[in-house]
């Protein structure tokens, strides 16, 4: 596969916040087969990438090999691509490095699917960019290097904190590549 700097890196995990995800995910879009992570390519190099995403460590920057990354499409992995042209990836990106992990949004969107269970309304909770989880992470890199362009608030009608994996997953504004999720 060609990557290149602003395809979206998806990731269907497991473990006991995956299991989390994919519940939401059935919930909110009728399927827990969607991904539950997203990072977003920032450099290539001849045998690896570097992919930012926020992981519990906060928004940071880590490299993964072309050969791993390969192996892994159709299974665990997908890439996306958006149908707008970016600018400055890596910059904007970096510039969301280390704000810490978005557990309490997390929290807040368990708390949100069990209102709207219980009671048919849905809770929005904000708290801009002084926590970001993965999903939001990366919206906001897009929407910066799309000079705002690609704006996942505006398609879904919520939140950057809000914005999930598979948000992005489904969106208008990214093209799957072949041998997808």
């Amino acid at each position: 596969m060609k990557y290149k700097p602003g395809q979206t890196f998806f990731w269907k995990g497991g473990g006991f916040f995956g299991s989390v995800i994919k519940f939401y995910n059935w919930r909110t879009f009728g399927s827990s087969d969607l991904p539950t992570h997203v990072g977003i390519i920032t450099l290539v190099e001849k045998d690896r990438v570097q992919i930012h995403e926020a992981t519990n460590q906060g928004f940071v920057k880590g490299w993964k090999s072309k050969k791993w990354l390969n192996s892994q499409i159709g299974k665990k992995v997908a890439f996306g691509e958006v149908n707008t042209k970016l600018v400055s990836v890596l910059k904007n990106a970096e510039k969301y490095e280390g704000i810490k992990y978005g557990w309490i949004n997390i929290f807040m969107h368990g708390v949100s699917l069990l209102v709207k269970e219980i009671f048919g309304g849905k809770l929005k909770f904000t708290d801009g960019e002084k926590t970001l989880h993965c999903s939001e992470g990366v919206s906001r890199v897009l929407y910066d290097s799309s000079l705002k362009k690609i704006n996942f608030e505006t398609e879904y009608g919520v939140p950057f904190d809000s914005i999930s994996p598979a948000h992005i997953y489904l969106s208008k504004q990214i093209n799957i590549l072949p041998k997808s999720l």
